[in-house]
């Protein structure tokens, strides 16, 4: 399972530096718990760098993966791991035979990450998603921080919210003595506040 990856969000991530595509893949895998690799029928696909090391390309989403599948990966397709899986199997494995080549594309190789540090990365992500998962609304907001931080990623993509994105988590309702408060959009504020100007 996935996201819907929008052919936006995807060529806007893959013109950013291995860096930022690192972070974004440690988000995205955390957030949907799951990597995804290259499989043919000889097994998981992987390289080698300059010293003889193997590496093992791996990616947030099934369509960034397919845009590898040429050369010698023409005939593979895309696969997924349970991130659990990866984290507690897998880089155990790469600790003595290699590492994971995080999220290379057409134009640029992965980052050859080390397992400890990627491993740590995960985790730290995991435990964010975590704890916003069991908190309660918040009253003053009445979203939960990993909607805010899907916004925040969304926005670091260059996406303004708007009207009709699908909503992977429930939103926040207030209720109190009287009165019940619901998040709105600002020209639906305006429309009942004669004092809101949203401005567009």
């Amino acid at each position: 399972m996935s996201w819907d990856l929008r052919s936006e969000e995807f060529e806007a991530v893959v013109e950013r530096p291995a860096s930022e595509r690192y972070a974004y893949l440690v988000k995205r895998c955390a957030d949907w718990e799951e990597v995804r690799g290259l499989r043919d029928n000889q097994g998981w696909v992987t390289a080698e760098d300059d010293k003889g090391r193997m590496l093992m390309p791996i990616w947030p989403h099934a369509d960034y993966t397919r845009a590898c599948a040429m050369g010698s990966w023409e005939k593979a397709a895309p696969a997924s791991i349970e991130l659990d899986e990866w984290v507690e199997g897998w880089l155990s494995e790469f600790e003595t035979r290699g590492h994971p080549s995080v999220f290379p594309v057409p134009s640029d190789h992965g980052v050859a990450a080390d397992p400890e540090r990627i491993r740590f990365d995960l985790k730290a992500e995991l435990a964010l998603y975590e704890r916003s998962r069991l908190s309660v609304f918040s009253a003053s907001t009445g979203f939960e921080r990993h909607i805010l931080h899907d916004r925040l990623l969304e926005a670091r993509l260059g996406e303004a919210p708007r009207r009709g994105r699908p909503r992977r988590h429930p939103v926040g309702h207030l209720d109190g003595p009287g009165r019940q408060l619901t998040p709105r959009w600002p020209q639906d504020h305006a429309a009942v506040d004669p004092y809101r100007r949203p401005g567009y």
